[in-house]
Parts: C-alpha cells; structure tokens; sequence
C-alpha cells in the first residue's frame, strides 16, 4: 500500500466511519511492513518525468499529477503490480520513464468490479 494513497483516502473520508475503516486499513498494513512511502529519488525522478512532460506536451499543473507519478515511482521501487482506476494516466506516467520500469504490471479495474454488493 502507498502511503501516497492512504492520504488520497483519507484527505476523501467524509464520515467519521471512513476514518475509522482507514485507520484499520492502515494499521494492518504498516503493520505487516507492507506501506511504501516515496523517498527523495522518487520526489526528484517525480520532477524530472512532470518536466519531461512539459517539454512534450506543454504545461500541466504538477499537483494534479504528482501523486500518481510517486504511487507508480513506488510501485516500481518494490517490484509490485500496480492495481488502479487510474489506469491511462498511469500508463502516461510510465511512458515518460524512458523505459525505466518496462517491467511493471499496471492493471485497470472500475469499482464496481470490488465493491461490496
């Protein structure tokens, strides 16, 4: 889990219920080890890719996208699977490495595929 998604959930937590379920969530993983935070090389590879970008395809606002670039930089540091709703814009991301991490996996599901019924 990337602590760069614990904060997208919790900064969208409109009920004390949605606090109480991530701060389980959160629990379980870290611990069990398991939350990846991003580290300096990934904020600077982060500003090198929103730059690479820019060179490309004109300005974006970095932080609309920042985020996703650190949870696909983390991804990629831990040799994980990335599993998102976010898909093409991960695999945008993933583009603008140049190649970097060839090997990682980006999967794209809509939430009515998990959510409970």
């Amino acid at each position: 889990m990337s602590s760069v998604v614990m904060q997208e959930l919790y900064a969208g937590a409109r009920a004390g219920a949605d606090k109480k379920n991530l701060d389980g969530i959160n629990r379980a993983f870290a611990g069990r080890g398991y939350l990846v935070t991003p580290d300096h090389d990934d904020w600077i590879s982060a500003g090198i890719i929103l730059a690479r970008y820019q060179h490309r395809h004109g300005n974006v606002k970095p932080r609309h996208h920042v985020n996703d670039i650190l949870i696909l930089l983390g991804a990629a540091r831990c040799e994980a699977a990335l599993v998102t709703e976010n898909a093409a814009e991960m695999m945008r991301w993933r583009r603008m490495t140049r190649g970097a991490y060839k090997g990682l996996k980006v999967f794209g599901v809509r939430r009515a595929e998990w959510r409970d019924s």
